[in-house]
């Protein structure tokens, strides 16, 4: 962390990562520097000044502190959430608990049986993060998320699918942003067969009318094919168990502190646990640590760490262990010629990416760190 305040109010807002307690706190102590942090963040974010924005950056300000101050496992810091209202917050949420499924099943792969740590990014099976904005979208981004790792264990083709068909076509008449689940596209692609390259269908937040579209862009599902889904008992141990064998779409419970969340491992004690569902967000699992889960979000790679976060293993609170599930495949023996997924290297990035590679070099399909055009 820099150590001159001064100079951190003009550099510590550069991203997500760099941040500054000692601007924050200074900030809160004198006007004159909230301004200048405030004005710093708006620039950054390209976000318009007002005195009620204002108002809710202080607060969001107070929160980071308090926080911060209890040295927990994480930490707070500044993102595009510092000056939004609850309701603003909640529309880049969209998981529909009402549509949660239970088909449970049982066949568990024991804890002895799986790696320590297994984190599916080094080994070149995880596509990069991607944005749902400001549409309840986040069904989509926990389906497609497993969808795309799975297909790349698989078949050795790692792709971009599309979140945008899911979007306007599991619950057509432009219900999409208003919440879903990730099941329910996994039934979608059953019973139509497909499923879009982001190339062909790129996302963003809003949803449409599905009508014939789809059926006339390039079915990207080639080598394998969706056969449904597979509903994972809850339980920290059966999530683990098929962690270890892919990525799993999940969902859990996003508090008002979750939104600040920058670095560490999480463990969010404002969760609501009295015993009802309280789950409100669909991520993907990615991997795990002896004592975290590691998990991908759909709000940019300028959001947590570098778009992912780590929730601490031992604890439930906020259903992350409770909702697990994958699509199950069938392998269809075509050969799949699409071009292969080549990532970006991020633009904050210091030391190494979220995949692990030095700045400057990505994650290629093999699991080897290369400049992107080597991929």
């Amino acid at each position: 962390m820099y150590r001159v305040v001064l100079c951190s109010l003009v550099l510590g807002i550069a991203s997500a990562v760099h941040y500054n307690d000692l601007a924050v706190s200074s900030a809160l102590q004198n006007p004159r520097l909230l301004l200048n942090l405030y004005q710093q963040y708006s620039v950054k974010e390209g976000k318009a000044k007002s005195p009620q924005r204002l108002a809710l950056f202080r607060s969001t300000l107070k929160k980071i502190a308090k926080c911060n101050a209890k040295h927990l496992s994480w930490t707070q810091g500044l993102n595009m959430f510092s000056d939004m209202t609850v309701e603003e917050k909640r529309s880049y949420l969209g998981l529909n608990s009402s549509a949660l499924h239970r088909t449970l099943s049982s066949n568990i792969v024991h804890l002895s049986d799986i790696p320590e740590s297994k984190d599916w990014r080094a080994e070149g099976k995880v596509t990069g993060v991607k944005d749902q904005g400001g549409c309840g979208a986040c069904w989509t981004f926990g389906a497609v998320g497993p969808i795309e790792t799975n297909y790349a264990i698989l078949t050795g083709k790692r792709k971009s699918f599309a979140e945008k068909e899911y979007l306007d076509c599991v619950y057509n008449w432009n219900r999409g942003c208003d919440g879903g689940f990730y099941e329910d596209c996994w039934d979608y692609s059953e019973k139509h067969g497909r499923l879009a390259l982001t190339r062909d269908a790129p996302y963003y937040a809003s949803d449409q009318y599905c009508g014939g579209y789809y059926n006339r862009q390039h079915n990207a599902l080639i080598a394998a094919k969706i056969t449904g889904y597979y509903t994972i008992p809850p339980g920290e141990d059966n999530m683990i168990s098929f962690l270890a064998k892919g990525a799993v779409g999940t969902a859990f419970e996003v508090t008002d502190d979750f939104f600040n969340y920058q670095k560490g491992i999480i463990k969010d004690t404002t969760c609501d646990d009295m015993g009802d569902t309280t789950a409100n967000h669909a991520v993907t699992a990615v991997g795990y640590t002896p004592n975290s889960m590691i998990v991908k979000n759909s709000w940019g790679t300028s959001w947590g760490m570098g778009g992912y976060f780590e929730t601490a293993r031992g604890t439930d609170l906020c259903e992350h262990f409770s909702w697990g599930a994958v699509p199950t495949w069938i392998l269809t023996g075509q050969n799949d010629n699409d071009p292969d997924y080549v990532p970006s290297d991020g633009d904050d990035c210091e030391g190494t990416n979220a995949d692990g590679c030095a700045c400057g070099t990505v994650r290629c399909g093999d699991g080897i760190c290369r400049h992107a055009h080597m991929c």
